[in-house]
């Protein structure tokens, strides 16, 4: 069995942003293997015979975890291919 531990996912409506976003916030160090959207990442994974990935979302801010969540709760039922860990910011106070 082969597993992909770290991979990126978005909502389709806001893969497209988000990808150029994480791209140039790494001066271009990174490149994207996929399009950023689950129908993309399971077309890689056939491509590369993985059987399962981990999905670790990004919050870039504190209000965006519960719409992470949601989308999470809404998105992990589609395949049993992958793996969801949450993400969630959080403000701190002093």
């Amino acid at each position: 069995m082969i597993i992909d531990s770290h991979t990126h996912i978005y909502p389709d409506p806001v893969a497209d942003k988000a990808l150029s976003t994480v791209i140039s916030n790494t001066k271009g160090r990174l490149n994207a293997c996929t399009d950023g959207t689950f129908n993309g990442l399971l077309s890689s994974m056939d491509a590369a015979g993985v059987d399962v990935s981990i999905i670790l979302p990004i919050a870039t801010s504190p209000g965006q975890g519960s719409g992470i969540l949601q989308w999470i709760r809404e998105t992990a039922p589609l395949s049993r291919r992958m793996v969801f860990f949450g993400s969630a910011t959080t403000a701190i106070q002093s």
